[in-house]
């Protein structure tokens, strides 16, 4: 069962309406939602990369929730069997003309990341540039 602050940070209501106005849209009303948003949350709420609470309310976490859940109609299967291989270690492969290489830095898709940019987790690295003299 979907509850907001425990497994989801938006109601099914709040996805039915954003994804109303999204194309193809009809793939939607498909599926189980509530199912699809809880694996979205926790794939949101899991990932190495984001520090996000169960009770964040910006709309920007919201609307990523919402947009992975959709995403994932389409792509969860494709995406988790990429995950699969890259966590074995395969970097690429090839099959006939084409090629498919990965950087195992996908622990979400990146249009995801980047609206969840004010989240992300990790250090900044400064770089310095500075004149170094050597003495003989």
């Amino acid at each position: 069962m979907l509850v907001v602050g425990q497994n989801s940070w938006v109601t099914i209501a709040e996805a039915d309406t954003y994804i109303s106005n999204k194309i193809n849209s009809g793939s939607w009303s498909t599926v189980d939602k509530a199912k699809y948003l809880i694996t979205a949350f926790f794939a949101i709420f899991t990932s190495p990369d984001l520090s996000i609470s169960k009770n964040e309310t910006n709309e920007k976490v919201k609307l990523a929730q919402i947009e992975l859940a959709f995403w994932y109609i389409d792509n969860y299967n494709s995406w988790m069997k990429r995950q699969s291989i890259q966590s074995m270690g395969v970097t690429s492969f090839s099959v006939d003309s084409i090629h498919e290489s990965y950087n195992n830095k996908g622990s979400l898709p990146l249009y995801i990341l980047d609206m969840l940019s004010d989240y992300k987790t990790g250090s900044t690295i400064a770089t310095f540039d500075r004149d170094v003299e050597y003495y003989r």
